[in-house]
């Protein structure tokens, strides 16, 4: 897989609806223009839709974050010998991690 297809738009993003009326997810650029992201179709649930794909890149971040804490605190356990229930969890965020970066 090519490292481009790793690669997203930097957030923060947000979501949008311009005067034509579909919604819109962007990112901010010097907080005075919007940087299209992508366009959603209408639907029922486009709010929620628009609320979580401008939430990604956040949400990616906090998934790293989280997922090399746990590591840490796996690795010390197993280092006094304590079984850890964490590589579970690991295993579940480590996914979502590889998927969102497009390498599942």
């Amino acid at each position: 897989m090519s490292a481009e297809r790793s690669q997203h738009t930097p957030g923060p993003w947000y979501a949008y609806q311009p005067a034509e009326g579909r919604t819109r997810i962007g990112r901010s650029l010097n907080g005075l223009s919007a940087d299209y992201v992508c366009t959603l179709f209408d639907g029922p649930n486009k709010t929620a839709n628009a609320r979580l794909i401008a939430a990604a890149p956040e949400l990616l971040d906090a998934l790293k974050d989280t997922a090399g804490y746990l590591e840490a605190i796996d690795n010390a356990a197993n280092q006094i010998g304590e079984r850890s229930a964490i590589q579970t969890k690991l295993a579940t965020i480590r996914a979502a991690i590889a998927k969102a970066e497009g390498r599942k």
